[in-house]
């Protein structure tokens, strides 16, 4: 047999010595993808090509003639030749044996509740809102009524924040911050923070409106602050019709010389009052108030009052004005701690230029016969300025040395 090579077409022709024919096989050159009929011709059967043998045929390219951009080629197309994949192949998770669906499947809300039947287009639609009572209006927010287990519109609250430096293991906070704020808040309506860390309620107790007591001493240094919010109440007599907002209470539980406010925000104010009762040697509320904040409590108002009270079945009615720097009424007789209470509101009007307010008085005593009497009165600057205003105001235990030994004192704030 003799052999021929033919080096131009890369190919190998064998000869046999009887004559019978001659056979020629090409062998591929370098960079040369062999035909389909040249690997049928060979006899070689087609087969599936793997991620892992596209990369041992890319680590071979010299031995296959095949070149970095054909193998790559190969190995995106791995799926598309074994067309196979397995969730063994996956890092994590698994693969179900048919396709992905063309489309997620539809979410069911069965577990879901207060929702009315065929859906809300609107938040009135929610079974947890109630807007029969009051429609909302502009600038309203919703509130929880624990009462009524609704979501009810209400005009957005007011907060105050008090701060304290705590001493070695102190627990009880209350009186003047550290910015000679005095601590008021309504009862349940607080949020406590020792170093910026809410606390939870059993860390703490807040029932009197004036005092926080910790569970635990605090360490020096600490930082407790309390964020006190305000409560939204419908305006009451004389409030003109608006929203009126609480801006403080004050519980007196103990001896207390004086109950003070600044005055900041609002144009108009009240104060309500009830269970106020006095030492044995005083009658009925002083009233003090500066021209501005600046004032030192010397300035002269002047007043009207009628009063109309007396013990057991008689009673007098009297109406009398009168000057000075500070203004006491009472309805008559001595409310004594233990046998009576002083109740009523003071309607301040801090109008620039005239401010004015009004007061409604009444006390009920039972020593030895039932007493009972009522004040109206109306008082000002006696010269005010052409745009003050009050500043400060403070109300007192009649206009003696005496001192409330209880009581509670509400502020509140209505901007006309």
């Amino acid at each position: 047999m003799s052999i021929k090579l033919n080096s131009s077409s890369g190919s190998i022709t064998l000869a046999p010595e009887d004559g019978s024919g001659d056979v020629s096989v090409t062998i591929p050159r370098a960079g040369v993808i062999p035909t389909k009929s040249t690997i049928d011709a060979l006899g070689i059967a087609a087969t599936s090509v793997t991620g892992a043998q596209a990369s041992a045929i890319t680590a071979n390219t010299a031995k296959t003639g095949i070149t970095s951009s054909q193998a790559s080629a190969i190995t995106a197309n791995t799926a598309k030749v074994t067309n196979s994949t397995s969730a063994s192949d996956l890092t994590s998770g698994t693969l179900a044996d048919a396709r992905f669906p063309a489309t997620l499947p539809a979410i069911s809300g069965a577990n879901l509740t207060n929702l009315p039947a065929g859906g809300a287009t609107s938040i009135n639609g929610l079974t947890d809102v109630d807007t029969s009572t009051a429609a909302p209006t502009d600038g309203q927010v919703l509130a929880w009524d624990n009462t009524a287990s609704k979501w009810e519109p209400t005009a957005s609250a007011s907060s105050e924040s008090f701060a304290y430096t705590a001493t070695s293991g102190q627990t009880a906070f209350t009186g003047a911050d550290t910015n000679s704020a005095t601590l008021s808040y309504t009862v349940g309506k607080i949020h406590v923070f020792l170093n910026g860390i809410l606390l939870d309620a059993a860390d703490y107790t807040a029932t009197n409106g004036t005092l926080i007591t910790l569970a635990v001493g605090a360490t020096t240094g600490d930082t407790l602050q309390v964020v006190a919010y305000g409560v939204l109440v419908s305006a009451g007599g004389g409030g003109g019709g608006g929203a009126w907002n609480k801006i403080s209470t004050t519980a007196i539980t103990s001896t207390t010389a004086e109950v003070e406010y600044t005055l900041s925000g609002y144009t108009v104010y009240k104060i309500i009052y009830h269970g106020v009762n006095f030492g044995a040697n005083e009658s009925g509320l002083g009233i003090k108030m500066t021209l501005g904040a600046s004032g030192t409590y010397s300035e002269t108002l002047k007043w009207q009052q009628w009063r109309m009270g007396g013990m057991n079945s008689a009673s007098t009615v009297s109406g009398y004005g009168g000057t000075g720097s500070l203004m006491g009424f009472w309805g008559g007789f001595k409310v004594q701690s233990t046998n009576g209470n002083t109740s009523g509101e003071i309607t301040i009007f801090n109008t620039a230029g005239q401010p004015v307010i009004r007061v409604h008085d009444q006390n009920v005593d039972d020593s030895g016969a039932v007493g009972i009497g009522t004040t109206t009165a109306v008082a000002g600057f006696e010269t005010p300025t052409a745009t003050g205003t009050i500043g400060k105001f403070k109300l007192l235990a009649g206009t003696t040395t005496e001192s409330f030994e209880q009581g509670t004192f509400i502020l509140y704030g209505l901007t006309t």
